[in-house]
């Protein structure tokens, strides 16, 4: 009986870990503006030509605490193409205090791409820029 319960407190953990790493989002960065830090996540992950991504943001304070109440955008653009329908202005809504988030269109191209994030808080604007390299499917 002891050794079910000391079987069944490795498993769970270990679920956990599994699910996590199969759930296809990740990180894309973390960067600091001010009094901020922005750290933005990917679904897919990494990022593919061809799908769409789910964007979240995740604003915290030097305190350690969430931001919310902020107006937040995204703009996604290929430095070294220039390709004007790629620069829209993207709107996040907040999910939650401090999390925001936005659904991109597909990507149509491989290559070198730059996310760039203002956030909005209490007057003050903060702006970061995200670098991320998509691959060309093989």
């Amino acid at each position: 009986m002891a050794f079910s319960s000391v079987r069944r407190m490795w498993f769970f953990p270990l679920g956990i870990v599994i699910l996590t790493a199969c759930s296809g989002s990740g990180e894309l960065g973390r960067e600091r503006s001010g009094d901020l830090t922005f750290i933005l996540s990917s679904t897919p992950s990494p990022l593919k030509v061809g799908q769409g991504a789910d964007m979240a943001l995740e604003l915290v304070t030097a305190q350690g605490q969430r931001q919310g109440g902020c107006q937040v955008t995204l703009m996604r653009t290929m430095p070294g193409m220039g390709m004007s329908d790629d620069m829209m202005q993207h709107h996040l809504t907040e999910n939650g205090a401090g999390n925001y988030q936005v659904r991109l269109d597909e990507f149509h191209m491989g290559g070198d791409w730059r996310f760039t994030v203002q956030a909005t808080c209490q007057g003050k604007r903060d702006t970061v820029t995200f670098d991320q390299n998509i691959p060309w499917p093989k």
